[in-house]
Formats: C-alpha cells, sequence, structure tokens
C-alpha cells in the first residue's frame, strides 16, 4: 500500500491494527507490568536469600524429579525476566513517539485530550499531521480521495490558528488526534520489534517457573484421583 493510501485510511477509515506502539503499552504499563519492576531493586535480596529461597521448594507436590526446572532456575528466571521488562519499559518510554507515551489505545489518546481540552497536545497533533500530509504526494489518490485529504488539511489549518473544544464543526480535532495516533501508532517500527522482543523474552522467563509449578500440581492431581 502507498504512503498516499496509508494516509488516506487514517484519516477516513476506522482500520485497526493489533501491532504498534498500542501493545508495548498494554504490554509494559499496566499494574501488573509495573508491579514486576521492583523485583530487579528488592528481588535480589528476597530471591536470593536463605529464608526466602526455601519457599521455593514445595515438597507437597512430591518429588523434585518432577519439576523440570531446579529451584535456583526458578529463581535466575524470575529475576532476569523482571530485569528484562524492566529494560523493555525504559526502552519504550524513551523510544515511543512522546504524545503517544503510555496511551493503550486510540480511543484512550482521544478521550484524555478532549476531556482534559489539552490545548497543547491537540496543537502539536494539529501541526504535525500537516507537516505530515503536506509533504505525501497526492497523485496516488483518486479525484474524490485527493479532494477529500486536503479537505481534511484545511480544516486542520484553520483550526490551528483557533483551537476550541466546544464548538468543533466538523469535528476537526477528534479526527486529526485519531489521525495522528493512528499514523504515529506506526512510526519507528524498527524500535519498536526490539523492543517487544526484549518484553516476550522477559515475560516467558517469569512464566516457565509458573509452567513447571502447573505440571507439578497436574501431577499430584492425577495421582490423588488414579490412586483414590
Amino acid at each position: 500500500m502507498t504512503s498516499q493510501q496509508v494516509a488516506y485510511d487514517d484519516a477516513f477509515c476506522a482500520s485497526s491494527v493489533w501491532w504498534g506502539w498500542h501493545l508495548l503499552a498494554n504490554l509494559l504499563t499496566k499494574a501488573f507490568a509495573r508491579a514486576l519492576y521492583v523485583i530487579p531493586f528488592a528481588g535480589y535480596v528476597i530471591l536470593y536469600s536463605d529464608y526466602f529461597s526455601k519457599l521455593f521448594h514445595f515438597p507437597v507436590l512430591g518429588p523434585s524429579g518432577h519439576s523440570f526446572l531446579p529451584v535456583m532456575l526458578r529463581l535466575h528466571l524470575i529475576y532476569y525476566g523482571s530485569l528484562l521488562l524492566l529494560l523493555a519499559y525504559i526502552s519504550y518510554q524513551l523510544a515511543v513517539p512522546t504524545l503517544l507515551r503510555n496511551k493503550t489505545s486510540v480511543h484512550q489518546f482521544v478521550s484524555e485530550v478532549l476531556s482534559t481540552k489539552n490545548y497543547s497536545v491537540a496543537q502539536a497533533a494539529l501541526q504535525e499531521n500537516i507537516d505530515h500530509l503536506e509533504a505525501v504526494e497526492m497523485h496516488g489518490l483518486s479525484d474524490k480521495e485527493r479532494a477529500e485529504l486536503e479537505s481534511f488539511v484545511t480544516n486542520m489549518k484553520a483550526r490551528l490558528s483557533n483551537i476550541t473544544f466546544n464548538d468543533d464543526n466538523p469535528n476537526t480535532i477528534p479526527n486529526a488526534l485519531h489521525f495522528y495516533y493512528k499514523w504515529k501508532n506506526r512510526t519507528r517500527q524498527l524500535r519498536a520489534t526490539i523492543i517487544l522482543i526484549i518484553t516476550g523474552i522477559g515475560y516467558s522467563c517469569l512464566l516457565l517457573p509458573a509452567l513447571d509449578i502447573f505440571q507439578q500440581v497436574v501431577r499430584m492431581t492425577y495421582r490423588s484421583l488414579v490412586h483414590v
């Protein structure tokens, strides 16, 4: 798809994508993820102390041979997994487009700007949209599409000098914010991909100990049912 068609679709089509900065925001900025970021700081003392390391032994689950992961390996995975997630979170905060930081969806982004009447964000989004669309060659579009996109730019220019949230006909600011989010959500994809890989490895490290305990519980439950 050409850049002209992408710009038109962002402006006038209700399209949604599964991949983008919003995915990283959902994986790295939610409360459950933030709780994990404490482990690299306090976790070393907790996980590797003699007292707490005993808590990772589960004799009730049966012989240790039923576990695929030694206890110390579980501790290493938890510690380094949370460390990788912290690294991914810091990288995300540095790499994500500024106005999209911690925004998990286009709905959240637009509603927050409109509800708080954030003039600075609206102004920045309008200006960047105008600069971006004026740099896009329109020759790849039909006459109708070109006229609609040019009208969209004209409306944003008019609103840029008179930003108001109460009388915004024809919804120039919400439409501009939608366009801005969808456009920026796809930018800097190499950085986003690298951060996603780090995030995936981090979550995998945390998931493996949980799966190991789960399979032990399943084994114990199965043995109990068989011997009933």
